[in-house]
């Protein structure tokens, strides 16, 4: 609709390699937050990450003490599950 989001971001593992590590979002003053508009009726329901190199990642993801499952795949990817009106979807 044209409204200006602001925000800033803090990426606590530093390593702009490691993709599939989280950062965090901090709105702006101001701004709100994209969740207050956007269109209901799905909630999350599972994410996971692949990685060619889990193990890495899940030291990481084990440390900071995140409950995200991290399995070995050919590629990095996330798979989120969505529980939505008309039943499950996953992206992969």
């Amino acid at each position: 609709d044209g409204t200006m989001l602001r925000w800033r971001t803090l990426a606590p593992f530093g390593d702009a390699s490691a993709l599939l590590l989280p950062f965090y979002i901090e709105w702006g003053a101001g701004t709100r937050h994209p969740s207050t508009d956007s269109p209901a009726g799905c909630t999350l329901a599972g994410l996971a990450l692949v990685s060619p190199r889990a193990d890495s990642i899940r030291a990481r993801v084990t440390a900071a003490a995140l409950p995200v499952p991290v399995r070995d795949g050919a590629t990095e990817r996330l798979v989120l599950t969505l529980d939505c009106p008309r039943g499950r979807v996953t992206f992969d």
